[in-house]
């Protein structure tokens, strides 16, 4: 594509602003920053234009459209429409986009994905753009003139959060059975308590299992000395040992009491032979049978509960001395 810079023809008086990102991404929050300094007092919409564009954005006489990256056709579509109104129309981009499928050391499944969409949009950008900015210098002097402009990245204003409830499943590999019944579980626990963070132990195949839900990390498991290490400093709210209900399940030790006691949190059991033997339900932990409804209302309960969770975790730390005693 021709780059032109034709920022100093754009009008100055801008009265709103449309800003189209493929959705959330560090793009977006280190540059948009900027964007509001620019903007002055004009109002400003952020529109996900990764997917088809359902309603016509808000466009007035003085709007600044500005296109982080990508946006779907449809979105373009709908400011070519309405490029009448537009006062300026900026295309920023922060890799080298259009030369990104000679890059032989990128991924080639990413680097023909990222190129396919730009071909896709490459006629509707160069009727529409009026203007381009790039995130360095560099990109700038490949694609424009000297003068083109560079945009600064700006700090991210992330506002002070005093709790971040963390819970977790520590299992192995053995555990695969456990981690597919947990993961609907999860979920529905991520979208009624968006506070929430969860720790989950998974191999590759596993952590498929967890894929698209929020606020999830995956670890891969670890030696075990390893994972002495890691817990001598890991701290969390809940911890969670589900077991299903089988043969093998049953002739368990009931160590999970104790890693979990180990991070100082409140524990949640599966009803059964292997923790009804240490776990009292309701004094050092919670015994809940193998019913998901009953797991996410027992883990939500604990994340919203900072008390109990002192307690349950007070009184299992001293139960496990008096276990290890026995």
């Amino acid at each position: 594509m021709r780059v032109q810079t034709l920022i100093k023809q754009c009008p100055p008086d801008i009265r709103r602003v449309l800003v189209l990102s493929p959705g959330l991404s560090p793009t977006l929050d280190y540059y948009l920053p900027y964007v509001t300094t620019r903007a002055g007092d004009a109002p400003i919409e952020v529109c996900d234009s990764s997917l088809p564009c359902a309603a016509p954005p808000t466009l007035e006489a003085g709007t600044w459209a500005v296109i982080f990256r990508h946006a779907h056709r449809s979105w373009l579509d709908a400011l070519l429409r309405k490029s009448g109104q537009l006062a300026r129309v900026t295309w920023f981009i922060d890799d080298d986009i259009p030369a990104i499928w000679r890059e032989q050391t990128l991924p080639r499944l990413y680097a023909c994905r990222t190129f396919l969409n730009y071909l896709r949009i490459k006629g509707r950008l160069e009727r529409l753009i009026t203007d381009f900015a790039f995130s360095t210098p560099e990109l700038a002097a490949r694609h424009a003139s000297p003068d083109s402009e560079v945009w600064p990245p700006r700090k991210i204003a992330v506002p002070l959060v005093k709790t971040r409830p963390l819970y977790f499943y520590h299992g192995t590999a053995a555990h695969r059975a456990e981690l597919a019944w947990l993961a609907p579980i999860v979920a529905e626990v991520q979208r009624q308590f968006p506070e929430a963070w969860f720790e989950v132990f998974t191999d590759r195949r596993a952590r498929e299992l967890f894929r698209g839900i929020p606020r999830v990390r995956c670890i891969y498991p670890m030696s075990w000395p390893d994972y002495l290490s890691y817990t001598a400093t890991f701290r969390a709210d809940v911890g969670l040992a589900p077991l299903l209900d089988t043969s093998f399940n049953q002739a368990r030790a009931p160590v999970k009491f104790f890693d979990i006691t180990r991070t100082g949190a409140a524990g949640i059991y599966s009803t059964g032979p292997v923790y009804n033997s240490i776990v009292k339900n309701g004094v050092n932990g919670f015994l809940v049978p193998n019913e998901p409804k009953r797991w996410v209302e027992a883990i939500i309960r604990l994340l919203q509960s900072p008390a109990e969770r002192l307690r349950l975790a007070t009184q299992a730390n001293r139960d496990c001395g008096t276990a290890a005693e026995k």
